[in-house]
């Protein structure tokens, strides 16, 4: 209840919980807060990441090309972080998007860091990319670091990599909002978008 309904741990100590439970159930024990943190959330997660590693590497089995998407951004309270999701398509063109992380990323953004990152992230699967003998696709941001980043993982030609077509878009814009005649050309945009 508390993961499929994003509620907070204390819920358990919430009064008109309480009650509602003593009223279908009076001499239930509810779990204490420390116990759902410590104990049966990590068993239930624990037993969920066995369960879909084990669907992923059934379904790889008979899969002919996987695919990648990689991230990486500041949160609002200053933290890098990165994700990593696989999509694949299994017989009859079912899609399977898996999410297989979502971690902070301390220190520099270099080529080495992310390559041992997505290296790291994908093993945790027990996917091992530089050995896959079909297609990967990888689609990530628009930026050197991850391009050289992803040359790594290519020595068998394997690994192709696309951009980001939103993020590439965004640079040009950002680009183009630098230039010095731009404010000007935008207002005579706003001025005969109004006259219409």
């Amino acid at each position: 209840m508390i993961a499929l309904d994003y509620q907070p741990y204390s819920i358990v100590e919430d009064r008109g919980f309480k009650n509602l439970l003593y009223t279908l159930k009076n001499k239930y024990k509810l779990p204490t807060r420390q116990y759902i943190s410590s104990t049966a959330i990590p068993q239930l997660y624990s037993k969920q990441l066995s369960l879909l590693k084990e669907e992923i590497n059934t379904e790889l089995n008979s899969i002919q090309s996987i695919s990648f998407t990689f991230d990486k951004w500041i949160s609002g309270t200053q933290q890098p972080y990165t994700s990593l999701t696989t999509h694949y398509l299994m017989k009859q063109f079912k899609l399977r998007n898996k999410t297989l992380a979502c971690k902070c990323f301390p220190g520099e953004y270099t080529e080495k860091s992310i390559f041992l990152k997505i290296k790291f992230m994908v093993n945790e699967w027990n996917i091992d990319i530089l050995n896959l003998n079909i297609p990967i696709y990888m689609a990530t941001e628009n930026t050197r670091n991850i391009s050289c980043a992803l040359n790594y993982c290519n020595s068998n030609d394997t690994l192709h990599h696309y951009l980001c077509a939103a993020h590439t878009l965004q640079m040009a814009i950002e680009d183009a909002l630098k230039e010095n005649n731009i404010g000007s050309l935008l207002k005579k945009v706003l001025l005969n978008y109004n006259s219409l």
